[in-house]
């Protein structure tokens, strides 16, 4: 019996082994060999299809980061192992457009224990926004010292590094933590779901907290409603500042179309409201706003252009013919038939658009567009098509910048269509932007950073706890003033 025994486990046990690198589900372990070939199907797609891979290092220094990564994998690996594994490559590339994902629809926040909170950074500092399971255990505004004995400080400091961006400045990857900050924790620091929360309240007072984590259905469940949704782009007017205040919450037609909106007749009724009411004074808030149709971000500074503009000056592609392991990606036979038609090649430096094609061409301003005062109110997650509309409005002198640093940079981002592969063994799926803009005007500022706003306006923690909007108010009571 105790031959058969061990008989029986040594077979399971070789079975097991013999399982590594077998489709096995998401945690399944996968041959460093198997891997290795994953790594070289990412370095192909990136250096043939990716339309600006050297923006921030040379092809030789970008080759250097993938042979480290090459090294270092020398173990089997789940999928989500080989995905922290290969993040310097992104990270040396610099374009949050070129992301990762681990194949396969996981998502970790439909298992994953979550920490229950919205996240407000602040000069440096975590506060608490909302608590998402519906009670109040955390005083609305409080600063959060540490998580499970992890100060704020490393807390930032580590989901910083996770974030890809093609700006310096943290900005950028202080608002994409907020906006994914449980996910981020979970996933990066403790996915344990039982967090120590320590704080200071508004009124300094020191305490701290226990939480249960739960699953975004979790949350999502136990969430009130928050009254009537309001609509993509929204506007009102405040006679008292003789002024417009325009909301923009997306720059994506798609968007905009589920919502039932719009652009053109909206901005058509806008302008007809505009002269209507006499408004000499229009503010134009795109705060988290982004897009990858940069159509609609001239469709709207249309709407307060004064003479002719162009939105690029440029736009490039890395390659006419689709890649080695073409065979990996989703099809894009239209890209490459747009390409071969309006592209010229320019041997070592890719495609760019021809000179004559109608998107190098200046555009008229709208009918009757409007001639007041603008001002333009940014944040780091003002995005792409966003960006693309703070960067004319600044370019061309037409109003006032107020807020933030842009997350897009100032001299060239990536956008428009984009290939999605496979890779073999791992099965992440790896987005590559397959387009490559050029905003038109010159920028001023550094070849990694984002456009830089006139007058840098945060929002004040006070704020927080009486859920109200310093930057609004700071802006409506400036306006206040100079009537």
């Amino acid at each position: 019996m105790m031959v058969w025994r061990t008989w029986a486990l040594s077979i399971a046990l070789i079975a097991r082994v013999l399982a590594v690198g077998q489709d096995a589900g998401p945690e399944r372990l996968i041959y460093p060999e198997k891997l290795h070939e994953d790594l070289e199907v990412l370095r192909s797609f990136i250096h043939e299809v990716h339309p600006a891979p050297y923006r921030f290092r040379s092809s030789e220094a970008l080759d250097a980061v993938f042979d480290s990564v090459r090294r270092a994998v020398k173990v089997p690996l789940s999928p989500a192992a080989f995905l922290d594994s290969v993040m310097p490559v992104f990270h040396a590339v610099g374009d949050p457009r070129l992301r990762p994902s681990l194949g396969g629809g996981v998502n970790g926040g439909e298992v994953m224990p979550l920490i229950p909170i919205r996240v407000k950074i602040l000069e440096g500092n975590i506060y608490v926004e909302e608590e998402l399971k519906g009670f109040r255990s955390l005083p609305i505004g409080s600063r959060i010292t540490a998580i499970n004995g992890i100060g704020a400080d490393a807390i930032l400091d580590r989901l910083g590094r996770v974030i890809v961006s093609e700006v310096a400045g943290m900005t950028f990857r202080h608002r994409r933590i907020e906006h994914e900050f449980a996910t981020l924790y979970a996933r990066h620091i403790d996915g344990s779901g039982d967090y120590l929360v320590r704080y200071v309240a508004m009124d300094g007072t020191v305490g701290e907290q226990r939480i249960k984590g739960m699953t975004s259905g979790e949350i999502a469940l136990s969430r009130k409603p928050a009254g009537k949704a309001v609509a993509p782009w929204s506007g009102v007017p405040d006679p008292e500042a003789g002024a417009f205040w325009l909301t923009i919450q997306t720059f994506e037609r798609d968007s905009l179309q589920r919502a039932k909106q719009k652009p053109e007749s909206y901005l058509a009724r806008l302008l007809k409201e505009l002269r209507r009411s006499k408004t000499r004074t229009l503010v134009i808030d795109v705060r988290g706003a982004g897009g990858r149709e940069l159509g609609m971000a001239e469709l709207v500074f249309g709407v307060i252009a004064r003479e002719p503009f162009r939105i690029i000056q440029d736009m490039s592609v890395r390659s006419t013919v689709p890649p080695a392991r073409y065979d990996l990606a989703r099809p894009q036979p239209e890209f490459y038939a747009m390409v071969r038609e309006q592209f010229v090649e320019d041997p070592g430096h890719g495609a760019h658009l021809r000179p004559d094609d109608v998107r190098l061409r200046p555009v008229p301003p709208a009918n009757k567009a409007f001639d007041g005062a603008v001002y333009v109110v940014c944040d780091g997650l003002t995005l792409d098509a966003g960006a693309a509309f703070v960067m004319l409005v600044k370019r061309e002198r037409r109003g006032r910048i107020i807020g933030e640093e842009l997350g897009t940079n100032a001299h060239s981002f990536t956008g428009g269509r984009e290939m999605v592969v496979t890779m073999p063994n791992a099965g992440l799926r790896v987005h590559v932007p397959l387009l490559r803009y050029v905003p038109d005007g010159s920028p001023t500022v550094p070849a990694d950073s984002g456009e830089l706003p006139h007058h840098v306006v945060h929002q004040q923690a006070s704020g927080i706890a009486r859920g109200r909007d310093t930057v609004r108010e700071g802006v409506m009571q400036l306006l206040l003033e100079l009537r």
